[in-house]
């Protein structure tokens, strides 16, 4: 069986070191929405043929990861790559050698799990850009962003196909997912999306910042679940526990259990599993606040989602945003970084059955909602497992974050204690 999580994940080792660190925690806690997709360190759980590879932890022959990597978008040259090449197609190219090398070797018949981070929607701007010319009716901002997310299409066509070559495709399954919502910044240098008709984007809780389009395929899907759109709350922590759970797999004695779910039953329609509108997950701590600009306490608990303090980026976009830099709501993104806080409310509540565009803040209305759910939010605080940045508690998680780098070949992982 084949496991697949294509994501979008995206930054240098350095910018990770210092901005990811939540990440550290994957295993113990669900923390922020983005803070969990590090499932790629599953490959030091035996029992699978594990490939975990990402354009910014490619190492060289001495071990060490390459400056190269702050460009991001484009590649160094190499025995791989003629140089000047945008890095997505060198990871369909590395999926692709790796799929037909399990498919041949004397390990084809144990599980092989692929971690797959694409680059492509991201800042910098590549230079020179990607397929804009099939984008020659539209911006030049929009040009950009669809054609990186164009050449991301073309990878995962790519794969799937050696998938189909490599007579591997009906055992297989593909989780494509993202860490955050498309970026919304004003600042004309990032890369930028649209999360219509959502509030807000990437670094905010809003739902246009952790609500992310995903979808599974792949022939190990169920025909009967094939088409059908579940709107219940998966979790990227909760993708850890599902595939170990698929690949018969278990934590070694004495390891901390994961609350990640296994979402597998609610997937496949199994018996107990919930509704298509109802999963297992009915909580998700967001975030807490920390001393980055714009942090807040959020969660979300059933339909609803609390957010204490002042978000930045809180507007909306256009449906063709950034063509023309259509906005509904101007963004209050503070790009000159002057101030820790948005300008809006401090204490917002919102229902996401009945808005889930989070246009009514109803805090006010119901406040013994906001009560409740404030004592929730202290509560997951007191833990010892935090739900924010390490460098905003933890003076010498960077130096930690690089350590780990160093001794893992480039490979990034749990490296707080």
């Amino acid at each position: 069986m084949l496991f697949v999580c294509w994501s979008s994940v995206k930054g240098t080792v350095d910018s990770w070191c210092k901005a990811a660190s939540s990440r550290s925690n994957w295993r113990r806690r669900a923390s922020s929405c983005t803070a969990t997709i590090f499932t790629a360190t599953g490959c030091a759980l035996s029992g699978l043929d594990c490939s975990c590879f990402d354009g910014k932890y490619v190492t060289s022959k001495d071990g060490k990861y390459d400056d190269y990597l702050e460009s991001l978008a484009v590649t160094r040259s190499d025995s791989r790559n003629s140089g000047n090449e945008i890095s997505t197609k060198m990871h369909a190219a590395e999926a692709s050698a790796i799929i037909t090398q399990h498919a041949h070797n004397k390990h084809s018949s144990a599980p092989l799990f692929m971690y797959v981070a694409l680059q492509a929607m991201h800042s910098p701007k590549p230079n020179p850009p990607v397929n804009v010319e099939r984008y020659a009716n539209f911006t030049d901002e929009f040009a950009v962003a669809n054609g990186l997310i164009s050449a991301a299409d073309e990878a995962l066509y790519d794969v799937t196909k050696t998938l189909r070559a490599q007579d591997m495709w009906s055992d297989t399954l593909i989780i494509h997912t993202a860490d955050n919502g498309g970026s919304v910044s004003p600042l004309a240098v990032e890369v930028r999306g649209t999360n219509f008709p959502l509030r807000g984007g990437k670094n905010t809780n809003f739902d246009g910042g952790v609500r992310v389009p995903a979808f599974l395929t792949g022939g190990y899907v169920p025909p009967s679940r094939r088409g059908r759109t579940l709107r219940g709350y998966v979790h990227l922590a909760d993708w850890y526990t599902t595939i170990i759970a698929l690949s018969g797999m278990r934590l070694a004695p004495g390891s901390v259990p994961p609350d990640g779910l296994n979402m597998w039953p609610y997937i496949a329609g199994l018996p107990g599993g919930g509704s298509d509108n109802m999963s297992p997950r009915s909580e998700i701590v967001l975030s807490t606040e920390s001393k980055k600009a714009g942090s807040v306490d959020a969660m979300i608990f059933g339909q609803y989602k609390l957010i204490i303090g002042k978000p930045l980026c809180d507007g909306y976009t256009s449906a063709h945003y950034p063509e023309n830099n259509t906005l509904t709501q101007k963004l209050n993104c503070n790009p000159a970084g002057n101030s820790l806080d948005g300008v809006g409310a401090s204490m917002w509540l919102f229902d996401l059955v009945k808005d889930p565009e989070e246009r009514n803040n109803i805090a006010a209305l119901y406040t013994h909602k906001v009560r409740d759910l404030t004592a929730i939010v202290e509560e997951r605080k007191l833990s010892t497992v935090k739900y924010s940045d390490p460098d905003s508690w933890a003076p010498d998680a960077e130096a930690k974050c690089k350590a780990y780098v160093k001794a893992h070949h480039g490979y990034l992982g749990p490296f707080m204690p």
